[in-house]
This record gives C-alpha cells, structure tokens and sequence, in this order.
C-alpha cells in the first residue's frame, strides 16, 4: 500500500539513521497528486537494466494503480564507458509504454529530453503536487530539467520544497558534475540514503545466487507480465556481455539496488527487507494490476509461410510485447482493434495499417517452412526513402525498400527475390517501418525454392545415467530426484546428428515413487564421467537451465521438458543435470528400467537425400553471381577458403546457420579469402555473396 500519510515517530528515529538530507521530516509519496521520476544512467554498468525491470514490477502491482511515472534512460554525468543500447527502446517500450510519452532517451537527443521531463513536471508543481526522482543515474539532468523549470516561472522555493531527489550511490554522487551536484543538493529537497548494494538499513538488491532470475524468468512464475520483463532484462544482460562491469549479473545473480529509492519513496519499510520479500510482492505474485497478458497469434490462429499475413492482423499482446507505436489510442475512424494503439483504416475496400513513424513494428506468429521465398509488401507512400525491414525470431531478413506510390490510397507491390527462411513452428516475424510514411496493407511470402533442406528428428536413449544422494553414487533401474539431497545425471552421444538442431525435448516416466514439485534441467559442464564411475568428485556441474517444470508427477506417466537447444554443442557428448527446486521427491525410470527410457527427442535440418552441397541460387534470373567457391568441402580441417568471384569489386560474405544466426560477416574486394574454422560447429551453412542487389549462395557441409 502506497502511503501518504505521515509515520510514527518511532518510525522516524530509524529513518534518520540513515538519511542524510538538509530537512528534517522526510515527505511521503502521494499517488493522488504526485510524480515519480525514475532517472537510469545505462552506463556502463546493467544494474539499470535489472532496476528498471523491478519498477516495471511494481508498477504492474495493483497496489501502484494510479501512480503517475515518467522514466528516463541516460540519465548519466561524467563517467565513461558504453550505454546498453541494447535495452532501447523495446525493453523501456515493455515496462514502461511509449516512448517520450512514458520515458525519454537522453543519451539519444539530451536537450529534447530535458524539454520532455520540463512538460511532465511542470503541472505536477503548479498543481501543488510533488515529484520525487529516483536518482538511479547522477544528478546532471536534474539540474538542467530544474533550471529549464526557472526559466519557465517556477520558483526556486518550490522547487526547494517539491523536487524531492533520492540518491543511495556515492559512485553516482562522484561522476556527477561538481558544480552540478552541489547546486541540486542545496536547491531542491535531496536525500541521501544508504547503498543499496548490501544490508544496510536499506535491503540488500544485489545476489549472486541464480534462483531468484531463474525463478523469475521460469514458465511456472504465474506473474506473467513480470516473467516476460526479467525474461527480456536477461535477454538484454547477454547481449551488452559485460560481466567485468557487473559481477553479480555476470554471475546469472540479480543487482537492482537502485530500487531502493522506490524503496524510500513509497516508504516500503513496513513490507520489503529484503529480495525474498520484493520477490514473493511484486515479481513471483498473483496480485497484479492487469491481467497478465502473453504475446499470442491474433484470433488465436498462427500465420502459416508460406501465406499471405494481412497487416493490421498483428499479434495480440500490447505495446513494447506484439507491436510498438510512438502515439496513443488509434488514429484510424474506428475499423477494428480500436482500444490498440496501432493506427488502423480502411481505402478502397481493404484494411490497412497507417501513420507509420521511423522505428515503430509491428509482430506476426509464423509456422515456417524452410526454403527459399519470394517476400512482397503492398504498400502506399507520399515520398520515397522508406523502407520495412523485416526479421525472424531476433535474425534479420532484409529491408524491402518502399517507392512513391503518389497518393495514400494508392498501393503497389514490391517484393525481396529468393530470402532463405529457416522452418519452424511460432516463430515472431518482425516488421519494422524505416523511416515511416508508409500505409502498410499486407506481406505476402511465396515458396520458389525448398532449398534441398528438410526437418528430421531422431530419439536417443542415455548412454549413462545414474543419481548421486549426497556423496554415494546409485546406479540401478530407476533416477531418483529429491531437493537438496538427490541429483540425477543424465548423457547422451549427438555424434549421429547430421545437420543443425532446432529442437529437443527431455522425455522421463515415472515409477516406484510419485511426487510434485519444480524439477530444472540444466546443462552438465563436464562429460568425464560414466554411470559406474559417478562420483561428488566428477559429477558434471550444473550449468545453463534448458528447462524448467512444476507439476505433480504420478506412476506411469511421462513429463516432457522443452530444452533450450541453442546450448547444446553438437557432435560430441551432452551432460543433462536433473535437480528438484521445491516439493515431494519422486523417481523416474533409468534406461535399465522395464518402463519407458529417458529419451531425448532432437529435431533437426539437414541436406535431402541426393541434394547437392554446391548449389548457385540468385536474387533474380537477370541478375545472378557466379556462386562462391568454397573449399574444403564438407570442411573437416582449421580453415575455410572463399574464392568469391568478385572481379576485384567490393561485396559482402555472409555466412549463416540454418536458424538465419549469422556466424561471419566481411566486406571485401578480395577474389580469395579464408574463414577460421572456430566460428563454426557441425551442421550445415549457406555462403552468400551479396554486390547490390545480386546474391549468390552455396551450400556447406561442417563435419565435427
């Protein structure tokens, strides 16, 4: 419960313990009245990430309904080192809404920043109202926002009085401009409390200890919103990959000590000490202010590539999740999805989605299958520049570059020649407006070209398994898994896979013992162990998580878990770890047992049967390269040769996997060039040659 009431005086002495301010009575947030200004620097350190993600927890909490917030990113001073871009603008789109509407990016235009946040704070203050900054970043923009307010009439007395600056970092305090810092200390309503980094007489945000993300991020978490913040946070952690900046998230541990000051702010003394209390309140909760809600197909059925996906029937979800709009509410009259933000008309008969501005997308639910697609648009444009760029599950495809059609009604097709699609069931089709302007209609995708590539799956049977209860070793007919007492250890040889794996399924029965509970399955660093030599000593280490299960398990039945294939190396051996988080112990049958065997089901794409590895394909008839020449070919040794046929004119080398992941990329003039063998794994690559519009492909075989 967000308070506005004054607390007891018993309460205030432990408060001043620990506050540093120039005022004596602390001021307490009031949702009816008051604004929250959530200012992150994003540099260089991802605390910011994770801090953001906790506010976006609470602030989906139905004790926060009606808190008015503004967010600001780059909201940083003098320290050096990179931004994470990587969490603009999508993950502030998903926890906060629409850019500069709900939060502003000052590393990208600070001035126009500032003007945002002077247009936010500005009526709160004339209206008597508070605006409390949670300064999770340093001070600069504070000031400057604060003297933009000066020069617009606002007093400094009241800005002294309702400008309410809550820092817990010294770190923050030391990068901020001297001058700057010092005038917002004595000139707006500055509290210092202590760190948030550990327990001090604010909770400790910072732990090493993986559970509380893997919890978090895991299917079972029924806060879905929260799953799908902390889920896009990781995502973002990974990507900027700077574990020396922060250890802890480095380590897979969770660091939001800046929420202290939210902490502070909305006087949560009473309720949060600690990241189990903010865990079990606001992340792993039930009680959320709206129906948590999951990206899904619209209507409920997946678009099916090939196929035709009509434009405005984008996916279900909301803003920052299924699509991203920089307005609010629909500009169309009122055709369909009219509570979406998505701008939506109708022009000769047919629907379309318009008002398109540079950056926003829109997303699609697809069922693939492999091959090679002509891809066209049908789109309408008052100028020329524009573009939509399209991607598949995070891959990029390519840009369709968008002409003048001359009036917004009138449409005209254009179309990507011969992209390779990787198949696969659910996977997001991304369509992003470059530039905007454009009246987007529909995307059609025509099949000319299977590739010579085909799905196959294939179940293995463990080659070892066995569990370990404490140091003793079993090795019998059955695995029993029990928390904090029995580990079960699982591997299977992936040496027969012949291709690129995009699939894999854990299948386990269990016997002799039932149960309930969460089971993890983790990947096993290690395969130097057998079923008759387990030990404590040489037992794999638990790993990445693959995949997780909460459920109660009854005799003779089978539970499957959905492993995060992208973990796997292929070719060799692959370790499984199987331990139980929570609940009642149970067994599962070992491969010595009469019931079903632990089977890991593994889909994968490989060549067809008679298919070539050297295979020429063009963007069109009129326009194709001389295909690359690649040698050797499968490649067995440490390195790649290309002869590129470029006649000495500069292109592009792409490699790619079958999932679209590019695994190497140069631009050259070069007629000869040669790829380390290290960028790959076994399976199967496509070498494309691009000169402008001209593509040349190849087809190459990586054996282990």
């Amino acid at each position: 419960m967000i308070r506005s009431f004054k607390i007891a005086t018993v309460m205030v002495a432990v408060v001043a313990a620990f506050v540093q301010s120039t005022n004596a009575q602390r001021p307490y947030f009031d949702k009816n009245k008051d604004l929250l200004m959530a200012q992150f620097d994003l540099k260089p350190d991802e605390d910011d990430v994770h801090s953001a993600a906790a506010l976006g927890c609470m602030l989906q909490h139905s004790s926060f309904e009606g808190v008015n917030y503004y967010a600001v990113a780059g909201a940083y001073g003098t320290q050096n080192g990179t931004f994470v871009t990587e969490a603009l603008p999508d993950l502030y789109n998903l926890l906060f809404g629409q850019e500069d509407v709900k939060w502003t990016n000052a590393d990208k235009h600070w001035n126009t920043s500032v003007n945002w946040i002077k247009t936010k704070v500005q009526p709160v203050l004339d209206a008597g109202g508070k605006v409390f900054v949670q300064e999770s970043g340093q001070s600069d923009i504070t000031y400057d926002w604060c003297k933009a307010l000066i020069d617009e009439g606002i007093s400094t007395d009241v800005i002294k009085q309702n400008v309410v600056v809550v820092q817990h970092s010294d770190w923050n305090e030391d990068q901020t401009t001297d001058s700057k810092l010092a005038w917002v200390k004595a000139n707006t309503n500055y509290y210092r409390i202590e760190d948030g980094n550990s327990n001090n007489a604010t909770p400790g945000f910072n732990s090493k200890n993986v559970e509380w993300l893997n919890t978090a991020i895991n299917i079972t978490n029924p806060n879905v919103l929260a799953r799908t913040y902390w889920t896009n946070a990781k995502q973002v952690c990974d990507n900027y990959n700077a574990s020396w900046e922060n250890p802890t998230i480095g380590a897979g541990g969770v660091d939001f000590s800046d929420c202290v000051e939210n902490w502070w702010i909305f006087d949560l003394s009473g309720e949060i000490s600690n990241i189990a209390t903010f865990w079990n309140k606001y992340v792993v909760n039930t009680d959320s202010n709206s129906t948590p809600v999951a990206q899904a197909p619209y209507g409920g059925s997946v678009n099916i590539i090939p196929g035709i996906l009509e434009a405005e029937e984008f996916d279900d979800g909301g803003e920052g999740l299924a699509y991203h709009d920089t307005s609010e509410g629909n500009s169309g009259p009122g055709i369909m999805r009219e509570d979406e933000s998505v701008d939506i008309e109708s022009r000769n008969g047919a629907i379309n989605v318009g008002w398109t501005t540079d950056g926003e997308w829109l997303e699609y639910t697809v069922d693939v299958t492999s091959g090679y697609y002509d891809i066209e648009v049908n789109v309408a444009a008052i100028s020329a520049g524009k573009a939509i760029a399209l991607s598949l599950d995070g891959n990029e495809i390519g840009n369709i570059d968008c002409p003048n059609t001359g009036d917004w009604g009138t449409f005209e097709t254009v179309k990507l020649s011969r992209v390779m699609l990787n198949g696969g069931q659910e996977q997001i089709l991304r369509a992003t407006f470059v530039g905007g302007g454009v009246n987007l209609n529909w995307l059609k995708f025509t099949l000319v070209d299977d590739g010579g590539i085909e799905t196959e799956s294939v179940s293995l049977s463990p080659i070892n398994d066995a569990y370990l209860q404490g140091s003793t070793a079993f090795n019998n007919s059955i695995i029993r898994i029990e928390a904090n007492k029995r580990v079960g250890y699982l591997m299977y040889d992936l040496s027969s896979i012949n291709g690129t794996m995009t699939s894999a399924q854990l299948r386990l029965t269990c016997v002799e013992d039932n149960g309930n509970g969460t089971v993890n399955v983790n990947l096993g660093n290690g395969t130097d162990w057998t079923e008759s030599s387990l030990s404590a000593t040489n037992a794999p280490v638990q790993g990445e998580l693959l995949a997780s299960l909460n459920t109660s398990y009854s005799l003779g039945d089978v539970y499957v878990w959905d492993l995060d294939v992208s973990k796997f190396v292929a070719g060799g051996k692959l370790s499984l770890v199987l331990s139980q988080i929570n609940g009642n112990d149970f067994a599962v049958a070992a491969k010595e047992n009469a019931a079903e065997e632990p089977q890991l089901i593994i889909s994968y794409t490989s060549l067809k049967s008679g298919s070539g590895v050297h295979t020429e394909v063009g963007s069109n008839d009129d326009m194709e390269l001389n295909a690359p020449f690649v040698y050797p070919n499968p490649l067995n040794g440490t390195s790649l040769h290309i002869n590129t046929n470029s006649n000495n004119e500069t292109v592009e080398v792409r490699i790619i996997d079958l999932t679209g992941k590019s695994v190497y990329q140069q631009i050259t003039n070069k007629e000869n060039i040669t790829v380390d063998a290290n960028v790959f794994s076994s399976g199967i690559y496509l070498v494309q040659i691009k000169n402008n519009q001209k593509v040349s492909t190849t087809k190459l075989l990586v054996n282990e």
